[in-house]
């Protein structure tokens, strides 16, 4: 680098009206999604609800929601809202879920965790088991 360009660096470029940023989202989308038919349905507003369709979310989409929840928050608080926002759903819709249908969309869940969130409950489990055996 000459002496001109450290002392006079090129201008950054100007960023990019809104309507002209880059559409981006996952490759092969359908790889990054399952649906979940529910064994018990539910109404939700006066509409019947007869799946939830589980999806891999992006790393802004975890920073706005630990943003929104506070990064204190418990591990297993953390997995209840990441699962909601995988299921593009709210925290309410997944309470009302029968315990048969809460574990299927969990387990369907678990593929598309971030890495770090799953470490964090197996140790968690871990704990709790060594703590009760």
């Amino acid at each position: 680098m000459s002496k001109w360009d450290k002392d006079f660096p090129a201008p950054a470029p100007e960023a990019a009206p809104a309507g002209d940023r880059p559409r981006v989202g996952f490759a092969d989308p359908d790889r990054h999604r399952v649906p979940v038919v529910l064994l018990h349905p539910l109404e939700v507003n006066g509409e019947r609800l007869d799946a939830l369709v589980i999806r891999r979310l992006t790393a802004g989409e975890m920073v706005r929601i630990v943003d929104a929840i506070g990064a204190d928050a418990s591990d297993e608080a953390l997995t209840r809202h990441v699962v909601a926002a995988m299921a593009g759903t709210t925290m309410e819709v997944l309470d009302a879920l029968s315990s048969d249908d809460a574990g299927r969309v969990a387990s369907a869940a678990l593929p598309f965790m971030p890495a770090g969130l799953v470490a964090a409950l197996e140790r968690a489990l871990n704990a709790a088991a060594d703590a009760g055996g």
